[in-house]
């Protein structure tokens, strides 16, 4: 019997030993732990998408105009000189009736440039601008940016110089001695009148989009030819 408690007093000792040595490896202690997190500065972002922040202003002739933002340039041009849109916006959105647009844009993070594009008569087709700082603004309401208009209408249209030293251009071609005029950008409708469609796109440009001209409403400032046109439109 004396020895049958020798043995079991000798178990409990190496059981004992055995915890011990468990509780050694499983206890977690600070200060033996190895490990050294690097900075979160060090880690690779994974993150494929930021928000930017937009300001786009393309004055009041840009009230409600569609605004779609591409980080492709995408426009491309044809033989015959007309152009098609390649590849899908990233954001689409409509300008307020002051034709701004302000608020954040989901683009992806390794965007730089970004093209703001838009269908709407009366204002830019495509303005390039930079992501500075997680923002990009837009303003086309100087003379600088009418410019833009201007060329955007002469890469649609074919222009007919009437007074290069004034600026003064023609949609039509007057072909002969009488007058009539030659349909170079088919606007004629029935060799009598200007298209109606044509007509309505351009009062929906200075009518702020409107179908019918608003109260008050005074766009003489767009008139360039102040010799020959004296003109409220």
């Amino acid at each position: 019997m004396m020895r049958v408690n020798q043995l079991l007093g000798m178990g409990a000792c190496f059981a004992m030993l055995a915890l011990t040595g468990c509780m050694d490896k499983d206890v977690y202690d600070p200060g033996k732990d190895p490990t050294v997190l690097k900075p979160e500065s060090e880690y690779f972002d994974f993150t494929t998408t930021t928000n930017v922040a937009f300001e786009v202003n393309y004055g009041e002739i840009g009230s409600n105009a569609l605004i779609e933002i591409f980080t492709e340039y995408p426009i491309s041009y044809n033989e015959t000189g007309s152009f098609v849109i390649q590849g899908e916006p990233v954001y689409k959105i409509f300008a307020d009736t002051k034709g701004r647009f302000v608020g954040d844009v989901e683009l992806p993070t390794a965007a730089k440039v970004v093209y703001v594009f838009s269908p709407t008569w009366g204002v830019p087709m495509c303005v390039e601008a930079s992501v500075e700082n997680g923002k990009v603004t837009v303003n086309e309401t100087d003379a600088a940016s009418r410019a833009v208009v201007a060329t955007r209408a002469k890469s649609n249209l074919k222009l007919v110089t009437v007074n290069n030293a004034q600026k003064v251009y023609s949609l039509v071609e007057i072909s002969d001695s009488y007058g009539k005029p030659g349909d170079i950008n088919g606007l004629i409708e029935d060799n009598k009148v200007i298209s109606s469609k044509f007509i309505n796109n351009v009062q929906k440009a200075l009518w702020k989009g409107k179908s019918s001209k608003p109260d008050k409403l005074n766009n003489s400032n767009y008139v360039r030819d102040t010799e020959h046109v004296n003109t409220t439109i």
